[in-house]
């Protein structure tokens, strides 16, 4: 009897034994997936960080692109105003016509 015992204790601790290992295995099996998981989840960041700053630099030369604009409209219509306010004055001289025709080609050309 005592031999029976001393059977089925061996027998328990390796099946213990298989447990163990089995739960290791698998343990390191899904320590592998979290660090892969991981790697692909800093790819995708890092991708989506250069998407995000190249629409940012687009967006930003458009913005420039428009305040160029902006700021030669605004010189054309001063430069109109300070022509009709001065010619008013004194019926326009060749410079500030000059001025102004420059002020209104540098608007076409954008």
């Amino acid at each position: 009897r005592l031999k029976e015992e001393q059977e089925t204790y061996k027998s328990s601790i390796e099946v213990e034994r298989e447990e163990k290992e089995n739960y290791k295995g698998k343990w390191m099996d899904i320590q592998q997936q979290l660090e892969e998981d991981g790697e692909q989840s800093r790819q995708m960041l890092n991708e989506s960080m250069s998407n995000y700053d190249a629409l940012l630099e687009e967006e930003t030369s458009r913005v420039e692109e428009w305040m160029e604009k902006w700021k030669v409209l605004n010189d054309v219509q001063s430069s109109r105003v300070v022509n009709a306010t001065l010619s008013s004055e004194s019926n326009g001289t060749s410079s500030d016509v000059a001025n102004s025709k420059a002020a209104e080609d540098k608007l076409v050309n954008l």
